[in-house]
C-alpha cells in the first residue's frame, strides 16, 4: 500500500497500489486534487468535490474527504474500479464555489459533484449546476437549496421527517405538552425551530416560548431569562441549593450543536431551570462533548439518521472500519457523505457509458439504496432520507431508544 501525505493538509491519503494522487496550483493558495485508483483508461468515471480544503474550516473539509475518499476505495488494495475525483477549494466562499462548480463542470467533464458545504455556497453552486445539467449533491442543513432545481440533491437526511418522529415520540410519551423553542439564528435553525413548532401544533401540543440567538452567541443570560422568566430577588438570594423554578413549559428544543447547547444549559442551570425534558436535534450527536457535560445532558433525547451502536449492523461495520482507516470516530456527516458518495458511485458502475441527464435521473429515482445508515430514499425534492433513529443520554453515554 502506498502512503502520501498532502502538503496543503495534515492528513495521510491511503490508497491501492497502481492509484494516483496528483497536485496541481489552483488559484494561488487554493489547490487542486485529482485521485484516481485502478488502471487509467478512455472510459473511467469523474466526478468532483467543492470542500472548504484551506482556511479558516480547512479542518472541516479534511473530514469530508475521509468519507470520500472511503466510499471511493482509495484505501481499498487491489480494488479495480476506475474512478476520477476533482477536488476544488472553496474556503466556504460562495463565489469560490460557485467558480469551482463551471471549473468541474466545463474543464473537467465530471459527471456530478458533492458538496458545497454551508448554505450560500450551496445556493452559488446550485445555480450554476442547473444551468449546466449537472448533478450537484449539496452538504448544507438548509434543504431548501434543493428547490432550486431538478438537478439539485441534498445528501442529509430530511429534517422535518426527523423533527416529525421527535415530536411525535415526545408527546406519546407526555414529555412535551407545552414546549419551548431556542433556536440559532440561521436558515438551519430557523428551518428546525419552525417545523418542531408546527408538528406541535398539528399533534395537539403547543410552543408557548419561541427564542432566537445569534449563531456566534456565547453567553445566553439574556436569552434564557426570556424563557424561564427572570429571577426575583428572593429566589436569587435562596441559592441553588433550594428546590428548582416552576418553569412555564414541558420541554425544550435547542437545534444547534453540543458544544452550543452545553453553554445553553449551564444557564439554565444558574438559573435553576429544572424539571422539563431536553430535546434536540442530529447536531447533538458529539459524544465526547457529551461525555464532559454528561450531568447536564443526562436524560436529553435527540433525533438523527445514524448511530453507529445501534440496531444497523451495517452502521457498526462502517464505524469499524472508518476508524481503523481515518483514527477517528465516524459521525452523522460521514455516515451521510458516505451514503451519497456510494450510491452515485454504484449508479454509475451499474450502467454503460453513464452521462450526466442519466445519472441525475437515477439519483432521482432511487428508493431503496441499502447504505451504513440503513435504507435510503431519494424523497421528491430530491433529499436523501431515511428512518430517524432516537437515542438518550444515560450517565453521559449515548443509548438507542428502541421503538416498538
Amino acid at each position: 500500500m502506498l502512503y502520501l501525505e498532502s502538503l496543503i493538509r495534515c492528513i495521510t491519503v491511503f490508497f491501492a497500489a497502481g492509484g494516483l494522487l496528483l497536485f496541481m496550483p489552483y488559484g494561488g493558495v487554493a489547490m487542486e486534487a485529482v485521485l484516481h485508483q485502478g488502471e487509467k483508461n478512455e472510459a473511467h468515471a469523474a466526478l468532483g468535490a467543492i470542500l472548504p480544503l484551506s482556511g479558516s474550516y480547512e479542518k472541516f473539509g479534511d473530514r469530508i474527504l475521509d468519507s470520500l475518499l472511503l466510499a471511493g476505495g482509495f484505501f481499498d488494495e487491489g480494488r479495480e474500479t476506475s474512478v476520477e475525483l476533482y477536488l476544488e477549494d472553496s474556503q466556504m466562499k460562495p463565489e469560490k464555489a460557485r467558480r469551482a462548480l463551471s471549473e468541474l463542470a466545463d474543464r473537467h467533464r465530471v459527471l456530478a459533484v458533492l458538496g458545497p458545504v454551508s448554505s450560500e455556497e450551496s445556493y452559488a453552486a446550485a445555480e450554476e449546476a442547473e444551468k449546466r445539467g449537472i448533478s450537484l449533491i449539496t452538504l448544507t442543513r438548509n434543504q431548501d437549496v434543493t428547490g432550486v432545481g431538478r438537478y439539485i440533491f441534498n445528501a442529509l437526511p430530511s429534517t422535518r421527517n426527523q423533527i416529525r418522529h421527535l415530536v411525535g415520540y415526545a408527546l406519546g410519551q407526555r414529555a412535551a405538552g407545552e414546549a419551548a423553542v431556542l433556536y440559532p439564528d440561521v436558515p438551519a435553525g430557523r428551518d428546525a425551530a419552525g417545523f418542531f413548532r408546527d408538528e406541535m401544533a398539528g399533534r395537539g401540543g403547543r410552543v408557548s416560548r419561541f427564542v432566537a440567538y445569534p449563531a456566534d452567541k456565547a453567553d445566553f443570560a439574556v436569552e434564557v431569562e426570556r424563557l424561564t422568566g427572570r429571577m426575583t430577588d428572593a429566589e436569587r438570594s435562596a441559592g441553588t441549593d433550594k428546590a428548582p423554578r416552576k418553569i412555564p413549559f414541558d420541554a425544550l428544543f435547542i437545534p444547534d450543536s453540543a458544544v452550543q447547547v452545553s453553554r445553553i444549559v449551564s444557564q439554565l442551570v444558574f438559573y435553576r431551570a429544572d424539571g422539563f425534558q431536553l430535546l434536540g436535534d442530529s447536531g447533538w450527536n458529539m459524544p465526547e462533548t457529551v461525555a464532559a457535560n454528561r450531568e447536564r445532558f443526562e436524560g436529553a433525547i435527540f433525533v438523527d439518521g445514524f448511530f453507529a451502536n445501534g440496531a444497523i449492523p451495517e452502521s457498526a461495520e462502517f464505524a469499524d472500519r472508518f476508524y481503523e482507516v481515518c483514527d477517528r470516530e465516524a459521525d452523522s456527516l460521514d455516515a451521510y457523505i458516505y451514503d451519497a458518495m456510494a450510491m452515485t458511485l454504484q449508479i454509475i458502475e451499474a450502467g454503460k457509458n453513464p452521462t450526466r441527464e442519466r445519472l441525475r435521473r437515477d439519483l432521482a429515482g432511487m428508493n431503496a439504496y441499502h447504505g451504513v445508515r440503513g435504507v435510503v430514499t431519494v424523497a421528491p425534492l430530491r433529499i436523501m432520507d431515511s428512518q430517524p433513529l432516537l437515542v438518550t443520554v444515560r450517565d453521559g453515554e449515548f443509548i438507542q431508544i428502541i421503538e416498538p
